[in-house]
């Protein structure tokens, strides 16, 4: 690695050198410029300066600065065109969910998948067609692009009203591909786990990505089955399950405002059950019906945002100690970091992840499974060029 200087923050810009080229973070899209000439560099810096010292305006400053970035991205190499990498990365994936099941035994209340029925009107799971046919069309498609490897995530809705299939999918491949090696996740709110599933889970090293809130008062806030009842107690058992068949899982937690006053007990708590990773997502509108409910003002991020920077100076504490913690949420932006001069994209979409929904149809991602626009083909068909 080469050395770096000192960071200037200015705004929501961070500027800094790495082994002589002038970098520029824009912390809020999650951007990271390459101005091509240092003049540009330093003209940017200029113009941020000056907005924040009150001496041009706004509109002043964002017409200075998308010239500078439009200037200095207009090479293929430099310019990132989503279509262009769809095409040269998405199509080839070695990466595939499978919605086994566009159904929910819970009733979220943030639920963006509309109670996991992702745009169906009466949900249901994908059949052993379907997944065979799913598997033929990702591995075909790995073989044409050299590929040894393809990665499976089971999704839904809750995957594990289809367990069968699951079970099904990994036999299939087994016995029908043997020149191709497969790697299996999940993720599942765990209620419907049992000890043949935990078996069969541990046997073919499937990694699970629990869905949990945080302790009962929090979990059962939200996270509720069709009855209304709570959830946490059902999730507890399942933990139970994996930890009695020695089985490693990780934590996806959806944190509302007024929970992040505990956010580190809340932390604490997954790391005492065992919790191997812990993701934390702010609530806030995933779903258009309930945009009033989960809305955030700017008062209330802004407290966040304290809460967190305490946090993060805790746990930087406690690395600088040896201690390895569960949860250190700034990995992920210095991997983003590093990561931006190729991809303006943070997420899995269109850069080599595929989802098939219940029906067959292909998705750049599994939250826009259902919603008009996002379908780009089918496996019987194959990816429509012409959309």
């Amino acid at each position: 690695m080469g050395q770096s200087r000192d960071l200037d923050v200015i705004g929501n810009y961070h500027f800094f050198e790495r082994e002589n080229r002038s970098l520029v973070y824009d912390f809020v899209n999650n951007i990271l410029y390459r101005p091509k000439k240092k003049t540009d560099y330093f003209l940017l810096r200029e113009f941020i300066e000056q907005y924040s010292r009150g001496e041009i305006t706004l509109e002043d400053c964002i017409e200075h600065r998308f010239r500078l970035f439009i200037e200095n991205f207009q090479s293929d190499k430099e310019t990132f065109d989503s279509m262009k990498h769809f095409d040269e990365i998405s199509t080839i994936s070695s990466k595939i969910t499978l919605m086994v099941s566009q159904s929910c035994n819970l009733k979220c209340a943030y639920c963006y998948g509309h109670d996991g029925k992702f745009g169906s009107s009466t949900g249901g799971f994908m059949s052993e067609e379907i997944g065979e046919n799913a598997m033929r069309f990702a591995v075909d498609r790995a073989r044409k692009n050299g590929m040894k490897f393809i990665f499976v995530t089971f999704f839904g809705g809750e995957p594990l009203l289809n367990f069968s299939l699951m079970k099904h999918i990994v036999e299939f491949n087994n016995n029908s591909f043997p020149d191709i090696s497969f790697s299996y996740s999940t993720t599942t709110n765990l209620t419907l786990i049992t000890q043949s599933i935990a078996e069969f889970i541990r046997e073919h090293n499937i990694s699970i990505l629990v869905s949990l809130d945080g302790f009962k008062e929090v979990h059962d806030k939200n996270r509720v089955f069709k009855n209304g009842r709570g959830s946490y107690d059902a999730v507890m058992r399942g933990i139970n399950i994996l930890k009695k068949n020695k089985l490693s899982f990780s934590v996806r937690s959806t944190l509302p405002h007024e929970y992040y006053r505990s956010y580190e007990h809340i932390i604490n708590h997954f790391e005492e059950l065992g919790a191997q990773n812990i993701y934390i997502s702010r609530l806030c509108n995933y779903n258009d019906d309930v945009v009033d409910v989960f809305d955030a003002n700017m008062e209330e991020l802004a407290e966040e945002f304290s809460i967190l920077n305490e946090f993060h100076d805790r746990t930087h504490e406690r690395i600088l100690k040896g201690e390895k913690p569960s949860h250190v949420p700034y990995t992920t932006m210095f991997e983003r970091i590093h990561e931006a001069d190729k991809s303006l994209i943070s997420c899995g979409v269109f850069k080599g992840s595929t989802t098939v929904s219940i029906n067959g149809d292909l998705y750049p991602c599994h939250r826009f499974v259902g919603m008009t626009g996002f379908c780009f083909g089918n496996i019987k068909d194959g990816v429509n060029i012409n959309i």
